[in-house]
């Protein structure tokens, strides 16, 4: 029951300090911005695997808290939007942990898992990307991992500049993250440009020296072939040929072309064209060098703050024609005093490019290629929910849509009185229920009698002790306590399966009546459920059939459960109660999903002050719903011998003209018709409970 149990806080915990609504459904992890689901998931596994999950759904949590998602509904270029998402998961990550202690404990287990699994044993192979994405969360997010690799450090500093730890410690909001990806993207593309012109002018340079090489061994060949002909031949061979001529085919008779001075300013040009159609438009965080309006200072490409403002564009519009609020641009005086506490190292400045070790393209493409942190989690829950239904344990599909509704006495008075009617017929079927009544009274009431203690210092005058005190003893009062077995609370669960219509639910709700009418004289609490299933929802029913055959049918339960209270512990036994249990015959009668229902009538109890507790369970067999039915059996198995062995609460299963509870319930009853009913429960449940 462990991994249940923390499903069920954290999401009692999300519901009421956050607006968020977790559940465990399908097979996949997704979020809509205020339902966080993760897969269907078995109660056994490992605690580690439980953090895990428990680490996505902070992860997802602190992006509900945090993230501005109309920025990112902006964002058309798949680069911009890549590292903008790494950008914004360490800032968010900081923020929310920096909040909850335990959600930075979580996040810390959660990313050592996915760096395990992933890349530890082959780390030489980490892209720049995911360095960022493990050293950012270690240096911003203050959380702890397994691993530590020096070199991520180096290398996301030679990558982006050695400031980029502490520019993502200053942001504050989305709109800085979607700024701060603008800018390291500028940089890089136009140090990607720089290096593949440095590239041109070598491979250009390279073939300029090969044809020197030509044209010098060529000039020495027609040498060589003049002086041999001046040596052997007529001097009218040589006629035509003047020494001052070129050759025709000598390569220095054309013209070489343009300057170099003219070559460099057209590409200096073109430079320019690149720059204003490359990422978008930057945000108030970047300035364009080339715009006339940059400032003052007219630094070269400064990164700023500029924290909270609106982002404006000075390099082109194809980010920020679709990012919101565009507004008027950053304020310049805080810019001058962003730019003074940066003095020390701009890092878009000249000398701050990123080193020449590393291949700008190559950033550029390992970041469009780097995987969602988020995405890579959800893939290890998906995989968990395969590795489980696989293996045959038993999971629930999608337990979002199980309804606890109180059960109709009827909406009108008519229907009321109907079900009264109802009601009291059942009631005078039970024959002998005086008997009944008194022998139950010896069963319970004998044992919540309260009794007097003696010997006190203060409370009520105790009559046998005032003898005593002309001998000087003061302790003559005595207080009255309750016995133990008083503080009891006792559920009555009612299968309402289609198999139970007829005179097998009226059984049921006979047993029930018996119960209740001979209980009703003592402070013994009592609810009374009834157990079946509910319509499949177009989403529910749309979700399961595209999964494929073979994985469907291995699923324990598929449909939702619908559990009716007929009877609250609070709710005195009255008239409506009664109209409750007499309106049996207009509730639905479905499956019966018996493991998954004895664990909502077992939490219920849970939750209760009283010390002794009693969960009796009307059936008339075993599991049988739309689910895989060979897992619900083993899985009704494993609840009740659970229950059995923590001592908590006191299970007994009552067979009602079938003798199924016998193979789940270790005490059980077998009821055979309503002339035995009396009697059999008089026998059996003094055998059961030892009076």
């Amino acid at each position: 029951m462990f991994g249940e149990n923390i499903l069920q806080k954290t999401s009692r915990a999300m519901s009421s300090n956050f607006d968020v609504t977790l559940i465990s459904a399908g097979d996949q992890a997704f979020t809509d911005g205020r339902i966080i689901c993760v897969p269907a998931l078995p109660e056994n596994l490992n605690k580690s695997d439980w953090e895990v999950v428990c680490g996505y759904t902070e992860h997802e949590v602190a992006h509900i808290r945090h993230t501005q998602f109309d920025i990112f509904k902006g964002i058309i270029d798949p680069l911009v939007k890549n590292l903008t998402n790494l950008i914004e998961d360490i800032r968010i990550e900081k923020k929310h942990g920096s909040e909850y202690y335990g959600a930075k404990i979580l996040l810390g287990k959660t990313i050592s898992s996915i760096w395990n699994k992933h890349f530890a044993e082959n780390e030489d192979c980490v892209n720049i990307g995911t360095m960022l994405m493990f050293e950012g969360r270690r240096q911003c997010a203050n959380i702890e991992m397994d691993s530590l690799i020096p070199r991520f450090d180096k290398e996301c500093k030679e990558a982006f500049g050695d400031d980029i730890f502490d520019k993502i410690n200053r942001l504050e909001n989305t709109k800085d993250s979607y700024t701060l990806a603008l800018f390291l993207l500028d940089k890089l593309k136009e140090q990607a440009e720089k290096e593949e012109k440095q590239k041109e002018d070598e491979k250009g340079g390279d073939q300029g020296d090969d044809g020197n090489e030509e044209n010098k061994d060529s000039k020495d060949s027609l040498k060589d072939d003049k002086d041999k002909k001046n040596d052997g031949l007529d001097s009218g061979e040589n006629e035509g040929v003047d020494d001052g001529e070129k050759s025709d085919d000598d390569p220095e008779s054309e013209g070489s072309g343009k300057s170099d001075d003219d070559s460099d300013g057209q590409n200096d040009e073109g430079d320019e064209d690149t720059d204003k159609d490359d990422v978008g438009g930057s945000g108030d965080c970047y300035e364009n060098p080339d715009d006339e309006d940059a400032g003052d200072d007219g630094d070269d490409g400064e990164w700023h703050d500029g924290i909270g403002e609106t982002p404006t564009s000075n390099v082109g519009k194809s980010e920020a024609d679709v990012s919101p609020d565009d507004g008027d641009g950053p304020d310049e005086s805080k810019i001058k005093k962003v730019e003074a506490a940066m003095a020390s190292g701009k890092p878009g400045s000249d000398d701050d490019e990123p080193s020449s070790k590393i291949i700008a393209k190559n950033i550029l493409q390992d970041l469009n290629g780097t995987k969602d942190f988020a995405e890579m989690v959800a893939g290890e829950l998906h995989e968990m929910n395969r590795e489980a239904v696989s293996s045959g344990q038993y999971l629930v599909f999608d337990k979002s849509y199980d309804k606890i509704i109180p059960m109709s006495p009827g909406d009108t008075e008519y229907k009321v009185d109907r079900n009264l009617t109802t009601f009291h017929s059942m009631r005078r079927e039970i024959e002998k229920i005086g008997s009944f009544k008194s022998k139950v009274s010896s069963m319970f009431l004998a044992r919540v009698l309260s009794k007097w203690q003696g010997d006190k210092e203060g409370g009520k005058i105790n009559p046998r002790a005032l003898n005593k005190l002309k001998c000087g003893y003061k302790n003559i009062f005595r207080e009255k306590t309750k016995n133990d077995e008083l503080d009891t609370a006792i559920s009555f669960l009612v299968d309402f399966s289609g198999s139970m219509s007829g005179s097998s639910i009226r059984e049921a709700l006979r047993t029930v009546i018996l119960f209740l009418e001979s209980l009703g004289e003592s402070k013994i609490k009592s609810e009374v459920l009834g157990y079946t299933t509910d319509d499949w929802p177009d989403d529910l029913r749309d979700r399961y059939n595209r999964l494929d055959g073979s994985i469907t049918r291995l699923y324990g339960r598929t449909d939702p459960l619908l559990t009716y209270v007929i009877k609250d512990f609070n709710e005195p036994y009255n008239r409506k109660v009664k109209a409750r249990i007499g309106a049996y015959g207009v509730a639905r009668l479905a499956e019966n999903c018996d493991g998954d229902s004895v664990m909502i009538a077992y939490n219920r109890l849970m939750m209760r002050k009283e010390k002794r507790k009693i969960l009796f369970v009307l059936s008339d067999g075993a599991v049988a719903n739309m689910g895989n039915t060979t897992l619900g059996k083993k899985y009704l198995k494993h609840v009740c011998k659970s229950i059995e062995q923590s001592g908590n609460v006191e299970l007994v299963g009552i067979g009602l003209y079938d003798n199924s509870v016998k193979n789940y319930y270790k005490n059980n009853i077998i009821v055979s018709g309503r002339s035995s009913l009396v009697e059999t429960m008089s026998i059996e449940l003094k055998k059961i409970f030892k009076v």
